[in-house]
Parts: structure tokens; sequence; C-alpha cells
């Protein structure tokens, strides 16, 4: 019975818990818990019940849903003697003080279950932690009898970060003894394998009487990486486990886990849901000890034979290494997923709780985020020079929770190395592409204990973008942002997402998803694409009675695309059929041989006979087959060099129109801009009757465009995330299959347009009569309150506005914290009758964007994102909180005839006081990079305008 109670209790936790469409407004006013932010909560050993109650108060306060619990060291409050140690009957009290407060609030928690970013323990012996393959190679000439030591394996297979220890002197552990001879060409010839691992002495000699001819004689062994911890705390340090087997995940679990859960006592599967698993940041790792009885589980092959092409040797059969290698990276990622996430999954599972991880570190990570109940990937603030992304984010985790059915897929994001340089409109702008790119769940990296009497801005993680109360605008704009990002959320879990394409999974996949293919088509027509492993393809896919491909969960697809020229036979095999049954699918390229040296020597043929009774291999065209069709060919007259050097790459613009013009597929939305370098974001969700658009302006532009979507005869409304406000549209065309809507955008702004409603005719557009404007020009008064503690408040009269980072005055230049503007204003006869009295603030001090790999070293492009974050009181009554464009609201209600007092409360971030102290809360290294930055562009610079209408 509790086996059975457990079952269903994980049951509703992995269930999807899709957003209906006829609770999608409620829902959008008031985000459900599920669908809020959710922040790393950094834990330093200085943690305390007062803190993690401040902590917990003021996350309710802000909005977030979640806390990811993480104990962290290299953190500016880890005490690095007489701290609590991690999993220590101190340390566990406090994580039970955690999940009663967070019931008490409302929060959810999600436990790291380890100290620092991943499983490991300072009971993990080398043995039991991470190994990899090693080797030597010894050349004989035969006949003759060999009576030497063997090298001890000094080689080893080429990855990142890969190499041998010097601490696995001693350590090797044998795995084979092979000779095999070699034919004039130095190829190995395949069934000339000789074993001797018999032969072979405890000191490493080799006794053995070799035939004629010439010999190459391998030592096959693995070894400990000895790759620690990494962020562990102090008191609670060791080796990560072997991420390959079960066995070291079943005990880390018993032993780590287990004292979790029973102090979490009744708050498992409740306020503790989730366990999760951080950055797979695991080093280099290729073996483990039952590797060779697990490949041959899987493949039915024996995997000794073909160690030499693992370090690299040619069989004389033809099969290359470069081919195996490929072979085997894909079993070692099918065993990671098995062996390590589904483990870990099935053990959570059978506590009633979800896994939640962020499983990186494999060859596309499509298939390795199928085990995670929750997928989740990352990015960064800055962008990459070799990509038009953030850092690190990775498409292949929103393909991941589409074709397995994982409707929440979350990223870490806003990891950063700038320290307090963020403001709030740039993180939304950032959280927009993401966004339109399929991520429907943040959690924002990160928010740092710290202790209370520690001043402000307090003490945090080494990186991340800090979001906690140390931040300068905690208190008037974190829980507006928090708000916007809960309402996006919860429209981007609604149903299901529409696309159109999916690809199958290949490096043609990998290289185009590196480019936004939003900032690149001209054409601005655009279809969602996917990409789906060959497994998932193989074992899920089916073609539905419509002719589409569909999924388990109800996703489904219109078009099938190949764009490599290697494939796995059972991948074509599958593909045959699905086009029998009805399906279309486009051949990029002409599959030509087997992508997998386990499909056999026959696979090549077998794949080209496949490819010609399809058709695949005609001229570009569209040609029926079965019950379905076949495209082939791609347009690549659009070609885009991007980057430089070994990042070079290309990009095809309008390749995907051409497709699927060809084939008679409407855009899912489309736009024609009103000036060239215009680019909008979007994306779109099904959910019942409601037909779900995420738009937003990538740029700093006010801007308008005529917006096509592929939605016809329902009305149009816009759903505002800032504002909560829903309105319809009343300027709309609606034709066969579409509907054509003018939309203004300030810059950065997004929204959403929501069909739901069936419209019989469009409403004539709301007229809009000529507002009569007028300035408010001063003089000011300025209040300069310091947010570090200590620093006295001062005083200053302009006659006009002014950017503080220009100021001659230090104080003004290195200012951090809230100043307010004072100013009096006549209310002209007759504008307390209009229906509308508007204030807007101008133009916000533009804060730059920031492009390299970190380091120090970047790029600056000025002006990108807004900065100004201010709150507006019109006769000593708040009226509203601006920090995004539009930097206007309505004032009527709080104005009164003849004069008022307007007060501008204006908030600016740490970095200019930072830069002029030279301030860092701790000693990593990273908290000093943004030391090289310039000042950021702060104050209110106008101008300030009143209009009424």
């Amino acid at each position: 019975m509790r086996r059975l109670l457990l079952s269903l209790i994980a049951g509703v936790l992995m269930s999807p818990g899709l957003v209906r469409a006829e609770n999608l407004e409620a829902e959008f006013r008031q985000p459900p818990v599920e669908n809020r932010l959710a922040v790393l909560w950094f834990w330093a050993n200085a943690v305390t019940k007062e803190g993690i109650t401040r902590d917990l108060e003021a996350m309710k306060q802000a909005g977030i849903g979640r806390a990811v619990l993480s104990m962290t060291k290299n953190h500016s409050a880890t005490i690095e003697t007489n701290g609590v140690v991690f999993l220590s009957p101190e340390w566990l009290a406090l994580f039970r003080h955690a999940l009663d407060e967070a019931d008490r609030l409302g929060i959810r928690i999600s436990a790291v279950m380890s100290n620092g970013w991943y499983q490991g323990a300072p009971w993990v012996t080398p043995e039991m932690g991470a190994q990899m393959l090693v080797w030597s190679e010894t050349a004989v000439t035969g006949p003759a009898v060999f009576t030497k030591p063997l090298p001890a394996p000094d080689k080893f297979r080429k990855g990142p970060r890969s190499g041998i220890s010097g601490k696995a002197k001693g350590q090797f552990k044998p795995v084979a003894v092979l000779a095999f001879r070699q034919n004039n060409q130095g190829e190995l010839i395949q069934g000339s394998m000789v074993r001797l691992d018999d032969q072979m002495k405890p000191d490493g000699k080799l006794n053995w009487s070799a035939p004629d001819g010439k010999w190459c004689v391998f030592r096959f062994a693995h070894v400990p990486t000895f790759v620690a911890m990494k962020q562990d705390s102090p008191g609670f340090t060791g080796l990560q486990i072997d991420h390959l087997s079960a066995k070291p995940m079943e005990l880390y679990f018993d032993k780590v886990g287990r004292p979790m859960l029973e102090a979490a006592g009744p708050h498992v599967g409740k306020t503790l849901d989730r366990l999760y698993e951080d950055s797979m940041e695991l080093g280099f790792y290729d073996w483990t000890p039952d590797l060779p009885a697990q490949f041959n589980k899987r493949s039915g092959r024996d995997l000794i034979p073909m160690l030499p092409l693992l370090a690299g040797k040619r069989m004389d059969n033809g099969i290359a290494p470069e081919r195996f290698d490929l072979d085997f990276k894909e079993f070692l990622e099918r065993l990671l997923i098995e062996e390590h996430f589904g483990t870990f999954r099935k053990l959570c599972h059978s506590c009633g709780l979800a896994l939640q991880a962020e499983a990186g570190e494999t060859r596309s990570g499509i298939d390795t985020k199928a085990a995670p109940d929750f997928v989740m990937d990352e990015f960064w603030t800055h962008l990459e020079r070799k990509t038009d992304f953030p850092v690190c984010l990775n498409r292949n985790a929103v393909f991941a929770a589409h074709v397995y059915g994982r409707n929440r897929n979350t990223c870490e994001a806003f990891t950063s190395h700038q320290q307090w340089l963020e403001t709030p409109a740039q993180l939304k702008a950032l959280s927009a592409e993401a966004y339109a790119m399929g991520v429907n769940h943040l959690t924002i990296h990160g928010f740092s204990y710290s202790p209370p009497a520690t001043p402000p801005p307090g003490d945090v993680y080494f990186a991340g973008t800090h979001y906690n109360p140390g931040v300068t605008w905690w208190r008037g704009f974190a829980g507006p942002l928090t708000m916007f990002f809960n309402r996006c959320q919860t429209m981007l879990a609604a149903g299901l997402p529409v696309t159109d394409l999916l690809y199958l999974d290949g490096p043609a996949l990998q290289e185009m998803i590196k480019s936004n293919e939003m900032l690149r088509e001209d054409a601005r027509r655009f279809w969602k694409f996917d990409g789906i492993s060959a497994h998932r393809l193989e074992t899920a896919v089916r073609a539905d009675s419509t002719g589409r491909l569909a999924l388990p969960d109800g996703q489904t697809y219109a078009v099938l695309a190949v764009a490599d020229e290697t494939i796995a036979l059972g991948s074509l095999r599958k593909i045959a059929q699905l086009v029998q049954d009805g399906a279309t699918v486009w051949f990029q390229e002409v599959p030509r041989r087997s992508s997998l040296v386990s499909d056999g020597a026959g696979a090549d043929k077998e794949i080209t006979a496949i490819v010609k009774s399809l058709g695949g291999d005609r001229t570009a065209g569209v040609y029926p087959h079965g019950k379905g069709r076949v495209l082939t060919g791609a347009d690549r007259a659009g070609r885009q060099s991007i980057g430089q050097g070994a990042a070079a790459r290309d990009f095809f613009a309008g390749m995907h129109a051409d497709a699927m013009d060809r084939l008679g597929i409407a855009p899912a939305f489309a736009y024609r801009p009103g000036n060239p370098a215009q680019r909008l974001f979007f994306f779109q969700r099904h959910a019942g009757d409601a037909e779900i658009f995420f738009v937003a302006n990538a740029q700093r532009d006010n801007t308008r465009a005529e917006c096509t979507f592929r939605v016809s005869g329902k009305l149009p409304e816009r759903w505002d995330p800032v504002t909560g406000t829903i309105e319809p549209i009343r300027d709309f065309q609606s034709g066969t299959g579409k509907t054509v809507i003018p939309l203004e955008f300030a810059p950065y702004e997004s929204f959403f347009v929501v069909f739901r409603k069936p419209a019989t005719a469009a409403p004539a557009p709301a007229a809009h009569p000529a507002p009569e404007v007028r300035a408010v020009t001063g003089p000011w008064q300025i209040h300069f309150a310091p947010a570090r503690i200590g620093l006295e408040s001062f005083e200053i009269s302009a006659a006009d506005l002014f950017r503080w980072d220009l100021s001659d005055d230090r104080r003004v230049a290195s200012f951090s914290g809230t100043a307010t503007y004072s100013t009096d204003f006549d209310l002209p006869a007759g504008w307390k009758t209009k229906q509308h009295v508007r204030l807007d603030l101008g133009s916000s001090p533009g804060l730059y964007e920031l492009t390299g790999a970190g380091g120090g070293s970047y790029d600056i492009r000025e002006d990108v994102y807004d900065s100004l974050c201010a709150e507006v009181l019109i006769n000593g009554q708040m009226t509203g909180t601006l920090w995004c464009s539009p930097y206007r609201l309505d004032i009527k209600s709080n104005l009164r005839p003849g004069k008022n007092r307007l007060e501008i409360r204006v908030t600016s971030t740490w970095h200019n006081w930072r830069l002029a102290n030279k301030f860092a809360a701790g000693k990593h290294p990273w908290e000093q990079k943004g030391w090289s930055l310039p000042p950021a562009p702060s104050g209110l610079i106008g101008p300030v305008v009143l209009s009424a209408e």
C-alpha cells in the first residue's frame, strides 16, 4: 500500500500540469505557484535560522514561488572553520527549519542533494569515483618470445579537460591486454586478436610467445579521474561519484539523500517536492568497471575487440575509429541517462519526489534530458562572440522538454561575472529572448544567503545576477519584475507548444541552433522547430490520421527534417514507415551512409536503397509516397557567414521559407517591419480553444510592425504581463487562415496576443484625440540617499536633468542608491476633466551590452538596454512604479487643481559605487572581473512631459 501511495504521489508530481484555456485569465492575473519564478538559494556555512526566515519572507514578498537550496563555498559568508557543516545534525536542523518556514509562506523547495555542484563526499573512494580508459602500445615482431614489462598506460581519448591525473599513478585497474597483427598499411587485421590477460604478471611483465608477423600489443586499463566536488563548503569534501554506474548513485542516495528526507519529515512530497542536480561540470570520464558488460547488454556486441578503435587505430575491415567514437559516445550517453539519471529519478519517485537536473556535458543533450522530470539548462547575461545568443543558451533543453512531454522546462537564468550591474529592464529583455526560444520557466542564479548583520550589498556567491534584498532596487522593483516573469511563465506553460518542424538530431541541427534565426531571417517569416534523438524517433513517433508526426503526450509536427548525410539505419527504416503512413519528410541532404558502426557492414547499401525507394535522391521537389510525401533539396542561396576562425559557421536565411512554401504550410508568425533593422521575437502555444502568441521587440527602439498570425475567425486580445491588463485589439483584419494586426512596441516591450473568442467582424479602432502636452522643466531639488550604510545623504539643486555618471561631483558620479527629484507644476485649467493625464519620464539612460567569453575581457556596445528604475509620487501619494519602457503612467487620480508636487525616486545599481571603491564581497577572483568595466549610465535624463487627452 505504501509503494502504491508513493507511486500515486509521484504520478501527480510528474504530470504536465497544463494550464487550460478556461483557467487562463484567472491564472494570468494570479499565477499559480508552479509557474512562479524560482531562485538558486545559496547557503554559506554561516547560515542561521534568523537569516533563513528573513530570506524566505523576502522571497514571498517579491512573489518568488520556489527556492533551490544549495550549500556552497566561494561565498563571501563562508566561514572556513567553526561553520555549519553540510549534513551535520546542525545543518539538518536548519534544513528542517527552512522547510517549516517555506511551508508557512507557501514557497516550494528543491534541494540540491550535495555539497556544492554535484554528488561527491568524503567517503567516496577513487574506485567509486569517475573513471577513464587508458592504454599503452608496444610493437612486437614475431616469431619471438616477449618477456618484458609493458609500459604503464599513458594514452587516453581526447576530450574537454581530459588527462591522466598525477594521483592516478599506481591506481590502474586492468581491462584487457590484447595483441593484433598488423598489415603493411599499419591497419589491425580483424580476427587476429590474441587476448593476453592471463600472461601478464602482477608487476606488469608480459610473457608471450609471439607468432610470426608485426604485432601491436595494447595494455588497456582504467584509472580514477580524481575529479573532486566543486564549490563544496568546508567540512564535507571529496571525490565525485561515478556517473556511469547505478551503484554509486544508490549508495549516495542512501548516505546523503535519506538523512535529508528524514529531517524533512512531513514536507517530503509537499513543500519539498523535488531534488535537484546542478551543472554536470565533471571533467572527462568514459569508463566504469562493468562497462564491457553494459555495452554487450545494450548492443549485443563484445567491446573488447573494438577497444583499439577507441585508441584511434584503423581496422582492415574499413571501420574508421572516428565512426566508432561517435558510436561509443552515443552508448555513453545512454549509459548516463539510464544508470545515473534513470536511477536518480527512480529513487526520487520512490519517495514521492520529482527530479530536476541541469544535465549537460553530452553529445547533444536531447536524450540526456529525457530522464529528469524537469529538464534544465542555463543562460548568462553576456553574449558569446561566436553566437548571437547569451552565453550557454542551449535549445536542446527545450527540444527535450517538448519531445519527452516535460511541459515545464527551466533555465538557470542570468548567471553573470559582473556583480550588481544588471537592471530589471535588462533582465526583462534577456528573458524575452529565452521565452521566444521555448524556455518557459526561469531559475535565477541566484539568491545568496547573507548574515543579517552584514551591511548591503551583503555577502554573495561569487557569480550570478544577485536577486536578493541586498540589491539596491529590490524594495520597489523586484516584485513587479517577478510578476512579469510569473505571468509570462503561466502563459508559456499553457497547453502545448506549436512547432512545425521536427529535426532528426545530428551535426547540422547542432550547428543551426548556434544562431537565433529570428535575428537573421530577412523575410521575417517564421516556423518553429524542435530536435529529436534517433532513439526517441524510433520508439515514440507515429503518423496520426492527418499525417502529422505525433508524440504520446499530444505534441505534433507537420514535417520531419533530415539534414545530415549520415543516419542510423533504424531511424531511416522508421522514416520510411512514417511516410508510408502519411507523414511529410524533408531530405535537406541525401543520407548516404550509416552513422553507427553497430548498424553493420551492409547498412550503407540498405540506406541507399531506402532513400531511393522514397525518392529522396531526386532533384529538388515534392514527391508523393505511400500516404505521405517527400520534399528534397534545400535552398541555401541565402548563406550568411557567422563568426571567424574555428567558430565560423553558416546560416541559411530563407531555407525554411522556401521549403514550407513548397509544402503549402503558412508561417506561424510573420511581420512587415517598420524599418529595415527591426527585429521581433515570438513563441506560440495552443491551449484548448485559445491560440497564445508571445511577441517581443528585440531592440531598444519604439517600433511599429504589421504582424500576421496563423489564426482566423477569432478576436485578438492584448495581454500585458507588466501591468496585468487584458484589452481587445480593435485594429485588425481577418482573412483565410490568418489575422493581420498593426502592433506598436516600446523598447524591448513584450506582451501576449491571445485568440480565444469568436470574432464576427473587426470592431472599429478606438479614436485617439491629439493630446495636449506640457513639459515639466524644474528646477529640481535632488536628495541623494546612498544605499551603503555609513554614507551620508546629500542634496543638490539642478536647473536641468543630467546623467549622474558624467557629473564632476564625485559623490554623484559614484552614487548608488535612491535619489528623489522634487519640483512643483501647475495643472492647466480643464485638465482635471480629461479622461487621461499621463506623466512620461522620457528616455532611460542606456545600459551597455557585453560580448565575450568572460574573464573580464569584453566587447562593449553602448546604449543597448534601459536602466531607469523610478517610483512616482504626486502630492505625497505613491502613483506608480516604472522600471521598463514605456516609462509612462496615468497620474490623473492623484492630481488636484492648481499647484501639484511631483516627486520621482530614481534608484541606481551598486555598480558605480563598487567601481569607485573597488568593492568585492569576497575573495574569489571572479568578484573583481567587473572592476575593468566602465561606469553605468544613471540618473533621470528626461525630458519629463505631461500629456492630457
